[in-house]
C-alpha cells in the first residue's frame, strides 16, 4: 500500500532531490544494522524455539528506535494537518469572489462543498501518536494521498475564488515529503522467520507422515509373511492332500461317465428312425425319451427300450436286420455299460462328499487375494515413502538456505 501511496505523492509533488534521498536511505541501512544485535559480536548460538522471542525483542527496540527517529516528523505532520484544518474551515467560511460570472460561481461552490466536505473528513482522522509507526504512517499517508487527489480535482476551482489555497498547498507539500520519509521508516519483519516457520512445519509434518508409512509397510509385510506361510500350511496340509486326490478320482469318473454316455447316445441314436416308426405304429409315448434324449436310458429300466424294439412295426428288411444287432449287442455291451455306471455314479457321490468334506479352495482363494491386495498395497506405500522422502530432502535444504540467511542477518547460530 505504501509503494500506491508514494506514486501517488511523488507524482502530486515531485520527487526529493536524488542525493538527498540516497543519503536517507544509507543512513537509514546503517541505523538499522546499527540496531539489529548490537550487543551479538560472535554469532551466539540460540535454540530454535528462542528464535521467536529474540526476534520479537529485536524488532520491539527496533520500533521504539524508529519511533524516536520518527516522532519530530510525525510532529511536523500533525502540524501541518492542524494548520491545513483552519485554512479548510476559513474557505468554507469565505464568501466567493474574483469570480467574473454567476456561471463561474456556481461553478466554484459546487466544487468548493465538495472539497470542505472530504478535507474536512479525512483530515478529522486520528492518529494515536502512542501507536505503532507502522499504523501511524499508514494513516499520515492515507491523508497526504486524499487530500492531493481532492487537490486535483476540485482545488484549482477553489483555488480561483480563496487565496488562502495557496498557504493549504504549502502545508499538504510539507504533510506529502515528510509522509514520504516516514514510509521509508520500517520495522524488519524478518520474512525469512516466516518462512523458516512454515518450512519447519512442513517439514516436521511430512517426516510424521513418512514415520506413519514406514510403520504400515513394517505391519504390511508382517501381514504378508504370515499370509503366505498360512498358504505353505495349507498346501502342506492332509486336507489339501485329500482334497487333491479327490479331485483327480473325481476327474477320472467323469471321463468314464462321459466315454459311457457317448456310446449310449451313440447306440441309440443309429436307431432313432426306427424308434420313430415304433412310436408311430403302437403310439408309445414314452418312446420319445429315448428319441429326444438316448442317454435317459441310463436312469430307466434297462429292458424297457428292448421291450419297444420287439413291438410290431412297418419296418424294412434293413431295419429289422439293425434290430437283431441291436439286440444281439445289447446284452453284452450296453446293459454292461449300464451296471458300470451306476458304479460310477456311485463313486461320484463319495467323491463330491470328500471334495466337500475336505475342501481348503475357497480359503487358499481368500489368502492369496489377500496376498495380492498387500503385495499391492506395499507397492503404494513403498511409492509414497520415496516421495515423502524427496520431500523431505527438498525441504531440508530449504530450511537451511532460510537458516543461513536468518543467521547472517541476526548474527546467531540457530540449532534447530
Amino acid at each position: 500500500m505504501g509503494g500506491k501511496f508514494t506514486q501517488i505523492l511523488d507524482k502530486i509533488f515531485g520527487k526529493k532531490e536524488k542525493n538527498e534521498e540516497k543519503q536517507t536511505e544509507k543512513t537509514e541501512r546503517n541505523d538499522k544494522q546499527a540496531d539489529k544485535n548490537p550487543e551479538k559480536s560472535g554469532g551466539e548460538k540460540i535454540l530454535y524455539k528462542e528464535l521467536d522471542a529474540r526476534i520479537k525483542k529485536i524488532q520491539e527496540k527496533d520500533e521504539a528506535k524508529l519511533k524516536e527517529k520518527a516522532d519530530p516528523l510525525i510532529d511536523e505532520c500533525l502540524k501541518c494537518i492542524e494548520n491545513m484544518k483552519n485554512i479548510v474551515e476559513e474557505i468554507k467560511t469565505e464568501k466567493i469572489s474574483n469570480v467574473p460570472n454567476k456561471r463561474a460561481e456556481r461553478m466554484v461552490q459546487t466544487n468548493k462543498t465538495m472539497f470542505v466536505k472530504i478535507m474536512e473528513n479525512v483530515l478529522n482522522t486520528k492518529i494515536d501518536k502512542d501507536a505503532n509507526i507502522s499504523e501511524i504512517k499508514a494513516k499520515i499517508l492515507k491523508i497526504a494521498q486524499t487530500c492531493g487527489e481532492t487537490d486535483i480535482q476540485y482545488g484549482r476551482y477553489v483555488a480561483a475564488a480563496h487565496s488562502q489555497m495557496e498557504n493549504f498547498r504549502r502545508n499538504l507539500k510539507i504533510l506529502a515529503n515528510n509522509a514520504m520519509d516516514l514510509n521509508k521508516m520500517n520495522v524488519e519483519q524478518y520474512e525469512e522467520h516466516k518462512n523458516l516457520d512454515a518450512q519447519y512445519a512442513a517439514y516436521l509434518n511430512e517426516k510424521k507422515r513418512l514415520a506413519e508409512i514406514k510403520n504400515l509397510l513394517t505391519d504390511f509385510e508382517s501381514e504378508l509373511h504370515n499370509n503366505r506361510e498360512n498358504l505353505k500350511e495349507l498346501e502342506n496340509s492332509e486336507k489339501f492332500k485329500l482334497m487333491n486326490d479327490a479331485m483327480n478320482e473325481q476327474a477320472k469318473i467323469l471321463v468314464e461317465k462321459d466315454r459311457i454316455e457317448t456310446s449310449v447316445y451313440s447306440k441309440i441314436s443309429s436307431i432313432g428312425r426306427i424308434l420313430k416308426k415304433i412310436r408311430k405304429q403302437n403310439n408309445i409315448k414314452e418312446i420319445s425319451l429315448y428319441i429326444d434324449n438316448p442317454k435317459i436310458f441310463l436312469e430307466r429300466d434297462a429292458h424297457e427300450l428292448l421291450n419297444f424294439l420287439k413291438l410290431p412295426a412297418d419296418l424294412n428288411e434293413e431295419e429289422q436286420d439293425k434290430i437283431l444287432t441291436y439286440e444281439k449287442d445289447f446284452s453284452v455291451i450296453i446293459v454292461g455299460e449300464k451296471k458300470i455306471y451306476k458304479e460310477i455314479l456311485e463313486k461320484e457321490q463319495k467323491v463330491n462328499e470328500d471334495i466337500r468334506k475336505f475342501d481348503v479352495r475357497d480359503e487358499m482363494k481368500k489368502i492369496r487375494n489377500n496376498i495380492s491386495d498387500t503385495e499391492t498395497k506395499i507397492e503404494e506405500n513403498k511409492k509414497d515413502a520415496k516421495r515423502f522422502e524427496k520431500s523431505i530432502q527438498n525441504l531440508q535444504k530449504e530450511i537451511s538456505e532460510i537458516k543461513e540467511k536468518l543467521e547472517d542477518k541476526l548474527n546467531v547460530k540457530i540449532e534447530m
